[in-house]
């Protein structure tokens, strides 16, 4: 889920993996980072560039198994993934 809201008519978005990340160009995200998601029901050619933090909320354990798959998780933007790889059975048992 990209949006959460306690209305009822809130939109919901979900999403089948991570395809790409870079530093953000978007005016005041500078030193912060982007990843392109393939959203569900769309085509990789349908990916959008999100705000690392927005997908980091809501689906933590699949950014950072992105992260282990690149190879990135020594970076100092990534090193959060660690709690997560390090305990994957209980962040999954947990809905994380």
């Amino acid at each position: 889920m990209l949006t959460r809201s306690d209305d009822a008519d809130a939109e919901y978005w979900d999403f089948d993996k991570i395809l790409d990340h870079k530093w953000s160009k978007q005016p005041g995200r500078q030193g912060k980072i982007d990843v392109k998601v393939k959203w569900s029901g769309f085509t990789e050619d349908e990916a959008t560039w999100e705000p690392m933090e927005v997908i980091r909320k809501d689906s933590p354990t699949v950014l950072a198994e992105y992260a282990a798959l690149k190879g990135i998780v020594h970076e100092s933007r990534w090193k959060w993934a660690h709690k997560y790889l390090k305990n994957r059975k209980k962040f999954l048992r947990n809905g994380g």
